[in-house]
């Protein structure tokens, strides 16, 4: 039997292409979102649509008019101002 003195990890990560850095899912980056997850017990996250410098844009379900939306959530240190668009 033979033993490795590299650490394991349970998750393996490759490059995949225009999707952005998981480096960038850090205190001051992006807000960690996945499919699934439910944003104000009303959107459920449907898709990721992309990313950019300071956002990540997904598909939700909104459960309580049962259409689709796009929702942007903003890293934690984009500027303000962007997320202060009138309806």
């Amino acid at each position: 039997m033979s033993f490795s003195a590299k650490p394991t990890s349970a998750f393996e990560y490759q490059y995949v292409e225009d999707a952005e850095a998981l480096e960038n899912y850090q205190l001051g980056g992006y807000h960690p979102v996945q499919i699934d997850d439910r944003l104000h017990t009303r959107y459920r996250i449907s898709h990721k649509l992309g990313h950019g410098t300071y956002s990540t844009a997904w598909l939700a379900l909104d459960e309580q008019t049962s259409t689709y939306v796009a929702i942007k959530v903003g890293a934690s240190d984009a500027d303000k101002r962007e997320a202060d668009i009138p309806p």
